[in-house]
């Protein structure tokens, strides 16, 4: 009690890595100077030496010092002020700094728990797949992307560690849910790897708040990791959605507002039409253009009446490529968005899928495919 080690201010415990160690706990009192003797105590062992002040002929004094004592053990000595301030660090000095321990080669299976559903991924050979909210092809190098941006998310901001502001950061339940999965075990159960919840942002900081499913505290992470977690099945597909084979096109019908016609090919495979002669040159363009058409981002699919919305009931051009491959003829249908002002949309009918596209690739399918007639 003289010393205050029966209520001490700090209790350090140092246990080895074997197991049932119990440790060495370390006591440490108050200042020596404020003990009732105002004397150090008579067993001392400092620690630590702090050089009394600077100056010609100065008396050394020594430094503040506390007391302090191996728990279990009756001697109490001494230790140098310096040493204490080290043992008082803010505990976020001590806060794992890495959002999740998951290696992406463990991981077999990724749901996004979101209000509008649940969607799932999962490994297929070596490759992924989309299982819900339907199957579908995923593109590999988009799903690397996700998996090591966002599973390589660091912690820029310990933010609070009361569980009742989870309104006020936007993680209350509802809030959106990423999930990942390992191998399943003898039951047929997937290993849960990693689990947060997804918040609100702080667009001041770049900040996106998360909590894990298991803790209570909240984070602030980077948004720009967090940003390539995919919104819809849409966000992981391949970006070339329509590939047409160029010997393989047959015919070419435009509609624009300049005019209209037909362009069919020979056997011979030169481009003819009745209105004129042909621009091979813008032919060859947009048979490029078509041969693999990618997207800027994949907009929609399968929406009902998606023209209005996106601008394509002003179309620019309303282009349909017949492609004969043996006995197989395909029909493709493509709208092409005006495009003087905003991104420029061309909808796939064959998909029900509107993507945004290149201005110079809406320009190469909208473009005259006849000669202007010379003076």
């Amino acid at each position: 009690k003289k010393y205050k080690l029966d209520e001490p201010q700090i209790e350090l415990t140092l246990r080895t890595s074997k197991a049932g160690d119990p440790g060495q706990v370390l006591l440490i009192g108050a200042p020596i100077r404020d003990n009732p003797s105002g004397k150090p105590p008579a067993a001392t062992a400092a620690v630590s030496d702090e050089e009394a002040e600077p100056g010609a002929g100065a008396q050394r004094h020594p430094a503040a010092r506390w007391s302090a004592m191996r728990k279990g053990q009756p001697t109490i000595f001494a230790i140098g002020e310096k040493s204490i301030e080290s043992l008082r660090p803010d505990l976020k000095e001590f806060r794992d700094e890495q959002l999740f321990h998951v290696d992406r080669r463990d991981v077999q299976s990724v749901v996004i728990q979101q209000s509008g559903g649940s969607m799932r991924i999962e490994k297929s050979g070596d490759g992924w797949k989309w299982a819900e909210p339907q199957s579908g092809g995923v593109d590999a190098e988009l799903m690397d992307r996700f998996l090591s941006r966002t599973l390589g998310t660091k912690i820029q901001e310990f933010t609070t560690d009361v569980l009742t502001d989870v309104d006020r950061y936007g993680l209350a339940d509802g809030a959106p849910v990423l999930r990942f999965y390992g191998a399943k075990n003898e039951k047929g159960e997937p290993a849960l790897l990693g689990a947060i919840r997804l918040g609100s942002f702080n667009s001041k900081r770049t900040l996106r708040y998360v909590k894990r499913e298991d803790e209570s505290s909240i984070y602030g992470a980077s948004a720009e990791d967090l940003k390539f977690i995919p919104a819809s099945p849409l966000d992981l597909r391949d970006r070339v959605f329509l590939k047409i084979l160029r010997d393989a096109a047959r015919q070419i019908s435009l509609r624009t507002s300049y005019g209209s016609y037909v362009l069919e090919r020979s056997p011979r495979g030169e481009w003819t039409a009745s209105g004129g002669l042909v621009d091979r040159g813008a032919v060859d363009r947009l048979l490029s253009a078509v041969s693999r058409l990618s997207a800027i981002r994949l907009v929609s699919e399968n929406e009902k009446n998606p023209e209005a919305k996106y601008g394509l009931d002003r179309r620019a051009a309303e282009l349909t490529i017949i492609e004969k491959n043996g006995e197989d003829v395909i029909r493709h249908e493509l709208l092409v968005g005006e495009t003087s002002s905003g991104p420029a949309y061309v909808y796939y009918r064959n998909k029900g899928l509107v993507a945004e596209i290149p201005h110079a690739i809406a320009d190469d399918l909208t473009a005259p495919l006849l000669k202007k007639p010379s003076s």
